[in-house]
């Protein structure tokens, strides 16, 4: 009934989308107008809030977190950082996911389906089904920054949690001028299925991501700081971590539409930064499976891309092979091995 009255008198101003953020299944009861958003106050069930969403046209809906534990409630200030966004679910561009349907192939192009047709048969059928079972479980909505790291083990160490993890890409902001410290401590071989980028400055690197549909969460002690665990981790989301002295630069701050923390409960007062990141990503992995049902967030049709990719970067010679396969399609006796070979033949 509050629900339906708060939605009878609301009057939209132009330029408001109807965008729900919600931060856990339990939100606030009252509905109230504040700075020109509707803003649901702790109780009401997502799925009323979900009604009002439908029934309600051009207009800012945001849901804030409660918490279950009396003596620690939210504070103020989370409410009044939150900021009208562009979408609550935006599709993976070119930023984070640089995979397309076409692969260049000695010259000549050859689609994702044909590739996997004339590769899949070269690898075991446990293999195939490793890579399929990662494929499908792919997050590029949530994306790790490392911003001017020293230590280069602590940036292989966070390639290593997020493929571990599930997520498909980490960006790195690194000027050419700095001095770095190389390690001996390895990837474990995650760099070969992530993609990574480097940019050479942090506005550059925030301002693609947002402009691509991503909020900005910064890791930052602030008067303003709001827990990992408060942070809408199902929307696209870059998360930015600073260097082992430093933290994160002034321009990462401004440009950040939270900053965030990690809640300790001992004596120190820091985590290492590739402990930091993985702790980050595993409740953003946990908060996706709790409210969306899995992490990964990938269409069929970049999910081939992906597979198509895994299987170039994960065989020797892989194009070399599709090249050949291409120009002299195997046997008659041999065809029940390599059934595409025939039809990517015709397709080029």
């Amino acid at each position: 009934a509050a629900a339906a009255t708060a939605a009878a008198e609301w009057h939209p101003s132009a330029g408001y989308t109807a965008q729900l953020h919600a931060y856990y299944p339990a939100v606030r009861t009252a509905l109230t107008r504040k700075r020109g958003r509707l803003v649901v106050a702790a109780g009401v069930k997502t799925v009323l809030a979900g009604l009002l969403l439908a029934a309600t046209s051009n207009m800012q809906c945001i849901l804030m977190s409660s918490q279950l534990h009396v003596t620690r409630q939210i504070a103020p200030r989370a409410l009044a950082r939150l900021q009208p966004c562009r979408s609550s679910h935006a599709v993976p561009s070119n930023v984070v996911f640089p995979h397309s349907e076409t692969f260049t192939v000695d010259g000549r192009q050859v689609n994702a389906h044909d590739v996997i047709d004339l590769l899949a048969p070269s690898a075991t059928q446990e293999r195939i089904s490793k890579m399929r079972k990662v494929v499908s479980g792919r997050c590029y909505d949530v994306v790790p920054v490392v911003e001017g790291l020293y230590d280069m083990g602590n940036l292989a160490a966070v390639c290593r949690s997020a493929d571990a993890l599930g997520f498909g890409a980490v960006h790195c902001i690194m000027s050419a001028s700095k001095k770095f410290k190389r390690s001996q401590r390895a990837a474990a071989g995650a760099d070969k299925w992530l993609d990574t980028r480097l940019w050479d400055s942090t506005p550059a690197c925030l301002h693609s991501l947002k402009d691509a549909g991503y909020q900005i969460i910064v890791t930052h002690l602030g008067p303003a700081s709001v827990s990992i665990q408060e942070v809408d981790w199902t929307r696209p989301t870059a998360f930015v971590l600073g260097n082992e002295k430093a933290g994160v630069g002034n321009a990462a701050v401004q440009l950040a539409d939270h900053t965030a923390i990690i809640p300790m409960a001992g004596f120190v007062e820091s985590f290492n930064i590739s402990v930091a990141a993985a702790l980050i990503m595993y409740e953003a992995q946990q908060q996706r499976c709790r409210q969306l049902g899995r992490s990964g967030d990938l269409t069929d049709k970049q999910q081939q891309m992906l597979m198509a990719e895994f299987l170039l970067r994960g065989m020797k010679h892989s194009k070399m092979m599709v090249g050949q396969l291409l120009d002299r399609p195997p046997p008659a006796h041999q065809k029940r091995f390599f059934k595409g070979a025939a039809t990517a033949k015709a397709a080029t």
